[in-house]
């Protein structure tokens, strides 16, 4: 799947190396990391493919220029200037940025 072609991107990559807990599994050690890392709401949509319900986002009715990022990996994903209201109650995009992101592993 290319960059930023999902209508819920759920972009992640690694958050680093290092040595787990000796009690918790590889999938445990890194859901813990990522709960660590973002807010419950983030958490929902980038790791559980979840979504906020429409015409609610942070991002909606966003009007400010610059890049939209992955909260997961930092990659860039979309331009404001590509951003369009698409009547759908999310952000909408016509173009997407060159990206290094893929989909989230495990999905």
């Amino acid at each position: 799947m290319s960059c930023g072609k999902n209508s819920n991107p759920a972009y992640s990559c690694s958050l680093g190396s290092g040595e787990r807990p000796k009690s918790t599994n590889k999938s445990e050690y890194e859901d813990e990391k990522w709960r660590s890392k973002l807010t419950e709401d983030e958490y929902h949509v980038a790791r559980e493919h979840g979504t906020e319900p429409p015409f609610t986002g942070k991002y909606y009715k966003q009007t400010t220029e610059g890049v939209y990022t992955c909260v997961c990996c930092e990659s860039d994903l979309f331009s404001s200037k590509s951003k369009y209201n698409s009547g759908s109650g999310w952000p909408s995009f016509y173009d997407e940025l060159n990206c290094k992101a893929g989909p989230a592993e495990g999905y």
